[in-house]
This record gives C-alpha cells, sequence and structure tokens, in this order.
C-alpha cells in the first residue's frame, strides 16, 4: 500500500518503508531490531563502508523505528538524490548481507545498553509495569535481558528479515516534496506485488490480572521511580475512552495539570510528573509515571491517588474543563502540523490497527464532553484499587 502526505513547502521528501515485523513477532529477544536496524548496513554488491560514503555524500539520514507490531526505515533526502537512492535501496531492502563483523557490533551495543538502562529507576519501573500486566509470555512483557544480546544469531536475524520483507510485505509512506515520477520509480523497482501481503496481523490479549504492588531496590541511586497504572477495560472506538484522555490530561498531560501543580509546585517531590494513554493493537494503557525523592516516595504516591480521588468525587470546574480543553485540541493540531508529524501520526495509528473514528470522537469530546461526563469516567476507571504500583530505586 502506498500512502502521501504531499507538502508544496517541504525542502525535502521523507520515504518509510513500513513492514508487520515488530517484536511480537520476533522467534527470539532484539531479532527484529537487529533485522530492521542492520539490514541497511550492506546488500548485494555494496560494502558497509559503499553504503556509509553513498549516504554521507548525499547527506541522507536514515532512522529506524521498532515497535510492538510495525518496523520501518525513513529515509531523509533532497529530492535531487531519490533517482540515487532508488538505485541502491532494491539490493539493501531485499537482499541486506547481515556482514557478521556487524552482528558482532549490535551484539555488543546492545548488550551494554541493557546493562545501562537495568541501572535506571525508570526503566526498571517500566519493565516492572509491563510485566506486571502482561506476564513475560506476552508480546508487551517480555523485555530482553543483556544476556539475550549476547545469544543473537546471524542467521536467524537473515532468516526472519527474508520471511517478513518481501516485496509484497512492504507498505510505503512517501511524505514533503515529491512527483508523480517519483512513486513510479518506487513501485516500478520494487514490483506490483509492493504491500499485498495476506500474512495476518496479530491482535494483542488483554489477559486478566489482578492490581499489584511491585518493587525493585536498585543500589547506587537517589532516586525513586513511581509508575502507576493499569490496563483500560475499553477499546479505542468507545466514547469513554475519548472521554479519559480528556481525564488523563487534566491529571497530569500539561505543565499546569492536576499532577504537576500538586507534586512539583506545591510540594516539591519531584521535577516531572506525567499522565498517559497509549493504544496498541487491542490493548489500551492508562499510566502515571514520576521520579520522586527516595526519602518521600510514600507522600509522592499518595498524592497521586488522592488527584484520581477528587476526579472520581467531584465534577471539573468549567474554567479548568476549557483549559484541558483547549490543551488536548492544541496537541491534535500539533501532531498534524507538518508534513513529518503526519507520516509518524500514521504510522502510529497504522501500528495500533486506528482509524480516524478516534479523531472524530476526539473531537466530539472536546466539543461536547461535560464535566459530569468526566465524573462518571473517573468514578469508573480511576479506581486506585484498580491499579498496579511499581517501585524502582533507592526507597527509603
Amino acid at each position: 500500500m502506498l500512502t502521501t502526505f504531499p507538502s508544496a513547502d517541504a525542502e525535502f521528501v521523507k520515504i518509510d518503508f513500513v513492514t508487520e515485523s515488530g517484536t511480537a513477532y520476533q522467534p527470539r529477544p532484539l531479532v527484529a531490531g537487529a533485522a530492521t536496524r542492520l539490514a541497511l548496513l550492506a546488500g548485494g554488491t555494496l560494502s558497509a563502508a559503499d553504503v556509509a560514503d553513498f549516504m554521507d555524500y548525499r547527506g541522507i539520514v536514515v532512522d529506524h523505528s521498532v515497535d510492538t507490531m510495525i518496523c520501518s526505515t525513513s529515509f531523509y533526502l533532497l529530492p535531487k538524490y531519490i533517482p540515487d537512492l532508488m538505485g541502491i535501496l532494491p539490493d539493501l531492502l531485499l537482499s541486506p548481507a547481515f556482514p557478521e563483523e556487524e552482528v558482532e557490533v549490535y551484539r555488543r551495543q546492545q548488550h551494554h545498553r541493557i546493562l545501562a538502562q537495568l541501572g535506571k529507576p525508570r526503566e526498571v519501573a517500566r519493565r516492572l509495569f509491563y510485566r506486571s500486566l502482561f506476564g513475560t509470555d506476552h508480546p508487551l512483557g517480555a523485555y530482553a535481558d543483556a544476556a539475550d544480546a549476547l545469544l543473537l544469531d546471524r542467521q536467524v536475524i537473515a532468516e526472519y528479515y527474508d520471511a517478513t520483507h518481501a516485496p509484497a510485505d512492504f507498505d510505503l509512506v512517501v511524505s514533503g516534496k515529491f512527483d508523480d515520477k517519483l512513486l513510479s520509480a518506487l513501485t516500478s523497482r520494487f514490483g506490483e506485488t509492493i504491500g499485498t501481503s495476506s500474512r495476518p496481523h496479530l491482535i494483542l490479549s488483554d489477559p486478566h490480572h489482578d492490581p499489584a504492588v511491585v518493587v525493585e531496590h536498585i543500589l547506587g541511586v537517589e532516586q525513586t521511580s513511581l509508575r502507576i497504572g493499569r490496563v483500560l477495560p475499553l477499546r479505542w472506538y468507545d466514547a469513554d475512552y475519548a472521554f479519559f484522555v480528556l481525564l488523563t490530561t487534566a491529571l497530569g498531560g500539561y505543565f499546569e495539570s492536576r499532577l504537576m501543580s500538586n507534586l512539583r509546585e506545591e510540594r516539591g517531590l519531584t521535577y516531572g510528573i506525567a499522565a498517559h494513554t497509549q493504544m496498541f493493537r487491542g490493548v489500551l494503557l492508562f499510566w502515571v509515571v514520576a521520579d520522586v525523592d527516595s526519602q518521600r516516595w510514600h507522600e509522592a504516591e499518595e498524592a497521586i491517588f488522592d488527584e484520581m480521588d477528587k476526579l472520581r468525587a467531584e465534577p471539573m470546574p468549567d474554567d479548568e474543563l476549557t483549559v484541558v480543553k483547549r490543551v488536548l485540541e492544541g496537541d491534535m493540531a500539533r501532531a498534524v502540523d507538518g508534513f513529518v508529524e503526519r507520516s509518524q501520526r500514521y504510522l502510529y495509528m497504522s501500528g495500533a490497527d486506528v482509524d480516524e473514528r478516534h479523531t472524530d470522537m476526539l473531537r466530539e469530546a472536546i466539543k461536547n464532553a461535560t464535566a459530569l461526563d468526566l465524573q462518571r469516567v473517573a468514578a469508573s476507571l480511576l479506581d486506585r484499587n484498580a491499579m498496579t504500583v511499581c517501585r524502582a530505586g533507592a526507597l527509603g
């Protein structure tokens, strides 16, 4: 499938090659990321040095994204270099070499990266949270350990790439400054079968879990990271989810939100605290995250729950509701402000299997949601007894 976001004012073009090959499909930890990030290093008759020289000379920037469901490789370049790029892309994307020396470098990099992450309270709390909600056998709870990086195998990486990156597996997103010649070049280079794969798309399950408190002490750090949240018993197309997005914004979605005002401005417990919702394919999540003074994490945790309880107990004041709606409206406008933003938004929605009905429901909520609507949803979904609490760090 080919999706375009043209911009007459753009000075460059962005081309995304997208495949349904994220971490939910990988046979071993880290394989999806390795396959995506190592594929462009060499291929066909081009060595890694050849590819690096080619990209550097033309100022082509390459970026990779590895998500639960989709992986994407993005090229940012001036339009005049499009013919050059089209000349080498089939070799790189369809016949990557995966040089063993590059795989070894990647092994070491990932090993050191994971070891460093496991010393950071926020990363440890994040892992605890997802593992607690989904279990280690679920794609959202399956995190790689440092030892997994050393077990990365070139043959497994290459076989996974071949199984998920045939011409039919690629979807293309082209945005910025381009013309019909570029689109023709893409389709002719990669064949008429591009984007026609019939491989089934995985839908994530929502395993039953009981709310829990999970704690991990980390020596040698000075802060405690808190992550408090739950799986939402909703779907993205439910009207109550649009209301809940407004609630999340009020709770911790902007600088003057309730959590920021309470924990940062009034109590000085943290430099920053935020509330989030996230859409996965088949699953919706809510969480609050903050790094706090290790001697006062009890106070911070209780203050977070107090703000949830207030949203459940009392209708939101009209002036606050007006501000929250304006903040969300601004967030939505920024998400489509430029062609890069529009393409990134499209990739996120594709990975979550979400369509523009979600946008329509958010606009409807901004227009018509009342304080009583939000209080009703808060009473149902912001129950502290339904929350999983994860603490990681120096727990004083």
